[in-house]
Parts: C-alpha cells; structure tokens; sequence
C-alpha cells in the first residue's frame, strides 16, 4: 500500500485560528458579483466563454509513460438528501484507483444551531456515504472552500478533526494545505479564493508559493475558483489556470456547481491537464440545473526521461437522481 502524510506548514500570524465576527449571510461576493451570481442561478448555466478553451476527450493520452500511480477526482461534495446513496457504477469507476480526491464542501455541524443564512451543514451520516464510495484511508478530503468559514473557527476545527477521526486523510486548514502521496513521488495541495466569512485558517490562493513543494516529483492544485453556475472557464480564469501551470502539474478545481470543460496545454515538452470545475457530488436541492458533475481519473507515472507526467485521463459524468427522501449519485 502507498505511504501518505500531511507536512504541517507554519503560518506567519500567530492569531490564524481564532473567532472572528461571522456575518449572517454566508455569501464571498462583492454587491455586484451577488447580483451576477443571482443572474446565474436563476438562468444559467451561464454559456459564456463557451468558446475559449477546448475540451479534452475522455481515455485521451496526454503523455506516454510508465504507470505508478493513479487518482480519482470528485467535485464539491454537497449534503445529499437523507442518506445518500452511491450506484454501482461510479464505485466500479473508481475501483483501481489508489487515491481518491473531492472538496468537502460544507462543516459538519449541529443544524440547530446558530442560524447562518446560505451556509452548508453536513450530517455526520456523510462519512458513511463516502467511505462506502472508497476507504477513507485512501480518501484525501480538501475542506479550503468558501464554506469552510461559515460557522467559526471551532465549529470548523471540530468537523476537520471528525473527518480525521473517521479515519479520511484530510487537508486544508491553514498549517495543512498539502498532502505527500507515494514515497515523496507526489503532492496534493489545495487553496480557495472565496470565503463566506473573514477567515484565516483556511489555505488560501495567496499563499500558493508557501504551499509549492519542489522537493517532490509531480505536484496537483485542487483550488476552489471562478465562478458559480459559470458553464464554462472565463478568459480570466484561463488565464490563471495557465500561468499556475509553471509551477504545478496538474490542476484540478471546483466551486461553480456545474461541470466545466476539462483541458490540456503544452507546457514545454510535456502537455500538463487542466479541470476547472468538476460540479456537484451529490445534492439536496431539487433543482436539475444542480445534479450533475463529472468523476475524473489520472494515470500518473514517468516518461522516457524520467519525468513525472499525467498519462491517461477518463472522465464521466454523473448524476444526482432524487427519490422521496434520498438521493443516489451515479453514472449517467
């Protein structure tokens, strides 16, 4: 079995985890990206950008190498209805992959609690689901996301530490944005851009160059970016995903609830992948336009020269179907 561990980084300000004032709505949005995100849910999909970067075909080789590792991706793990059920497909999927990877999106918390409007809150019955999907020891969940600040400090801590005790590796907080996967060989690190609240102990995209650890062979970014219900990358996230390929080999993101396209781009000798949104995992709000993500995998392994590399990538998409008092995430 492949080693993992979770380097603990040090952050500069002493007082990074602390309570901060919450407000009561839970919103990352300046007054007029509120009025663009309102525009959004109540017609989108939004199809602009639609044209700006190619998607990239499932079971595409971007570079031929010898196989050493492979890890599965799911997009932002929302709180499904009732129990939440996994079909037999998405598990056979995932079934040879030695890691797998989703944004925890949301904190397990104790619903009747201080009321937040917009904020996400989980039943601890989530980690049942996610540990019949995949074994948690195998499971990396990434909690940098604009719900991670929604109820505090505490509450946060108190539901990282719950993920940990269930046995999932988990990363995110601010002094733990990476994981080291395979010997070294590895690192997973994830950061957002957005958060709900004033929140410090979150990892964040600012500090990205802190995050970056050269020592290793391949390095994955899982940032929490762009746009809500955005079908697909603007011209200015792009560009970002771009210039965030000098340094890291293959980013993976989530955040605008709906997939985005999945792309690659030559970086020197190599073609280095891009995913900008993997959607939703699961969901408890009966809106169609918020059912549906993809399942995404990367063979990972060295070329003729030695170099790590993204071999093939298979992606799938999938869907929340609803029943009278849960939801199943399958295949489509």
């Amino acid at each position: 079995m492949m080693k993992s561990f979770i380097p603990s980084l040090p952050v500069d300000e002493s007082d990074w985890n602390i309570e901060k004032h919450r407000k009561y709505f839970s919103v990352p949005y300046s007054f007029r990206g509120c009025l663009n995100y309102l525009a959004n849910v109540l017609t989108g999909p939004s199809q602009r950008f639609s044209d700006l970067a190619e998607e990239l075909e499932t079971g595409a080789v971007l570079n031929i190498v010898e196989p050493k590792m492979t890890i599965g991706f799911i997009g932002d793990i929302m709180p499904p209805r009732g129990q939440g059920l996994l079909g037999a497909g998405i598990k056979s999927f995932f079934a040879e992959v030695d890691y797998l990877v989703g944004n925890f999106e949301g904190t397990i918390a104790d619903p009747t609690g201080r009321r937040v409007f917009g904020a996400l809150v989980h039943q601890e019955t989530i980690t049942s689901m996610l540990a019949d999907l995949f074994p948690p020891e195998r499971t990396i969940l990434t909690c940098a996301n604009n719900h991670s600040g929604d109820f505090g400090w505490s509450v946060f801590n108190r539901s990282y530490q719950l993920l940990k005790d269930r046995g999932f590796l988990v990363i995110g907080r601010r002094d733990e944005p990476s994981i080291i996967l395979g010997n070294q060989a590895v690192q997973l690190s994830c950061a957002t851009h957005w958060s709900n609240q004033p929140c410090s102990y979150i990892a964040q995209m600012a500090e990205l160059e802190k995050y970056h650890d050269p020592t290793t062979s391949f390095q994955i970014l899982c940032p929490h970016w762009g746009y809500e219900m955005m079908g697909f990358a603007s011209a200015k996230q792009i560009a970002l995903g771009k210039k965030l390929l000098g340094q890291w080999d293959a980013i993976i993101g989530h955040h605008a609830h709906v997939p985005q396209q999945v792309s690659s781009y030559s970086v020197g000798t190599q073609e280095k992948l891009v995913a900008y949104s993997l959607g939703n995992f699961g969901c408890d709000v009966p809106i169609k336009k918020y059912h549906f993500g993809l399942v995404l995998k990367l063979s990972l392994g060295t070329d003729a020269q030695g170099r790590w590399a993204v071999g093939k990538v298979e992606y799938q998409t999938i869907e929340a179907q609803f029943e009278q008092k849960s939801v199943t995430v399958d295949l489509v």
